[in-house]
């Protein structure tokens, strides 16, 4: 194995896979190795890829999510717009909940 990547977060992704039938092949093994060196030259830490696809029980790796990036959903849009004045946003927010007034009796809720 290349030294860059660790043993745990290797075995423990080819345990995952494995324990999600989905087994890889040896061009499979090699295509993921080209994928986790661009990751690498990328500046992305490969290690924390490799558990956070495990983790996640994802087939593929992936850049880290960034964990700091805030519930876009929660908040209204127009928080993200400084340049608005206070009475811009005052009546964008007024409009988002007339609409959303309308859209939520058709919503269902999952869970």
């Amino acid at each position: 194995m290349l030294e860059w990547i660790d043993p745990d977060a290797w075995n423990g992704f080819m345990e995952m896979r494995r324990a999600i039938k989905k087994p890889m092949t040896e061009r499979a093994i090699s295509m993921l190795i080209n994928r986790l060196e661009k990751l690498k030259a990328n500046g992305h830490d490969v290690n924390a890829c490799l558990d956070q696809s495990t983790f996640n029980n994802w087939q593929d790796v992936y850049p880290l999510k960034d964990k700091e990036i805030p519930n876009m959903k929660r908040q209204y849009m127009t928080s993200m717009h400084p340049s608005m004045t206070p009475e811009q946003k005052e009546a964008a927010d007024e409009a988002r909940r007339r609409v959303m007034a309308k859209v939520r009796p058709g919503l269902r809720r999952v869970a």
